[in-house]
């Protein structure tokens, strides 16, 4: 339960942004709008699984465990990695696709001066940022985005009791696969 309601926490950015880019945002627009006009001419983008990118013994290499994979079905895609110890991170992923231009100008201008934003390098993206959020003594939460052309993956990663350096490094090698693994759009 704390799992989740700590998810809740960085999850409002991610919900922010997963509103920002689809057809879906536009529904009930009158069809003279300019956002009506825009989603008629975006074009249908395929479904990705973010977990077909992922590589777990790479990832346990990082955390020192393995993580079980939860894939979701056909129908309701999802992934989700969930600690085989107890005790460790868990994570969520998903994507969403982009149409706003980089995805790190808009994270900048959403985080303002708050320090928990860092923009990192990831082989062959466009664009990475992590967001970071300590609770002393409770956990450790970081939210990572990857971009790679119009497409942006996220991952929600919390771990506790809070290890925020072993977090960080499994979001981003996270981040690296999902970035390796991207369809090209």
């Amino acid at each position: 339960m704390k799992r989740r309601a700590a998810l809740l926490l960085i999850a409002p950015l991610s919900a922010v942004l997963a509103g920002c880019g689809g057809a879906s945002d536009n529904a009930g627009a009158p069809a003279t709008s300019p956002a009506a006009t825009a989603s008629a001419s975006t074009p249908a983008m395929p479904t990705v699984q973010p977990c077909d990118s992922l590589k777990p013994a790479a990832l346990a290499k990082v955390l020192g465990y393995a993580e079980t994979v939860h894939r979701g079905t056909a129908e309701a895609p999802s992934c989700a990695l969930t600690p085989a110890v107890k005790g460790g991170a868990s994570f969520n992923l998903n994507y969403q696709w982009w149409y706003q231009g980089r995805l790190d100008d808009t994270l900048t201008a959403m985080a303002g001066n708050k320090g928990a934003l860092s923009h990192i390098s990831v082989p062959g993206a466009d664009s990475a940022s992590l967001i970071t959020q300590v609770v002393k003594g409770k956990a450790a939460y970081v939210t990572g985005f990857v971009q790679n052309a119009k497409l942006v993956q996220m991952v929600n990663g919390i771990a506790e009791p809070h290890d925020v350096s072993t977090l960080t490094a499994a979001v981003t090698e996270i981040l690296t696969q999902l970035s390796a693994g991207a369809p090209s759009a």
